[in-house]
């Protein structure tokens, strides 16, 4: 019986610094502990497809948001900032708030890889798992001023060196795989997030 291994991998890290959308096949040049670790899993699983004949899919997936995201970790910018707005805390954001990002609803990140448990095992598959949204963090402000609240303090610290600029993933291949997919509009899914926020806060 043909094996499958799979594999997430975090698409800003793997590819590095970029001045235009990457591809799947874009140069890769990780210049963090975490983007190396992620791009040597990449070529651990090309050196078992070669040595025991280990199919795998790899999705390089980009920033995920919605219900149920654990942030402790200081990870998922949108959550994190709708918590914060949530408890009453100030927002910090580091660098000028330009920092540009493709963001991905949980529920249509669940449902993608879904639909590849039924595609063909003898294929190979690696994608960026990606929406239609490359927006700044500045952009991300603003959507939620303008759907949820605007009443909320913004401080802008210090750019971190380990932060890339821009990274704008192309998910042509992703949707010439599945041609009928239709993205969650980020609107509709920081509303349906904050919502979930509120009434977890409540129970808390």
């Amino acid at each position: 019986m043909r094996q499958r291994s799979l594999r997430r991998t975090s698409a800003g890290t793997v590819y590095g610094a970029s001045n235009s959308i990457v591809t799947e096949d874009t140069n890769k040049h990780p210049f963090s502990p975490y983007g190396i670790t992620k791009l040597s899993m990449e070529n651990f699983l090309n050196y078992y497809y070669h040595k025991y004949n280990l199919n795998y899919d790899i999705f390089r997936i980009s920033n995920v948001y919605g219900e149920g995201q654990d942030t402790s970790k200081g990870l998922g910018l949108i959550n994190t900032f709708l918590e914060k707005i949530i408890s009453n805390t100030k927002i910090t954001i580091f660098g000028d708030g330009e920092t540009v990002r493709n963001y991905i609803y949980i529920k249509d990140l669940v449902q993608i890889l879904s639909n590849f448990l039924l595609l063909n095992l003898n294929e190979i598959n690696i994608l960026n798992i990606a929406s239609n949204d490359s927006l700044s963090v500045n952009q991300i402000i603003n959507l939620i001023k303008n759907k949820i609240t605007s009443d909320f303090a913004i401080e802008y610290m210090q750019a971190r060196g380990s932060d890339n600029k821009i990274i704008e993933l192309d998910n042509s291949k992703l949707l010439n795989k599945l041609p009928n997919f239709k993205f969650t509009p980020i609107e509709v899914g920081i509303k349906q997030t904050n919502k979930y926020l509120i009434n977890l806060n409540l129970i808390k």
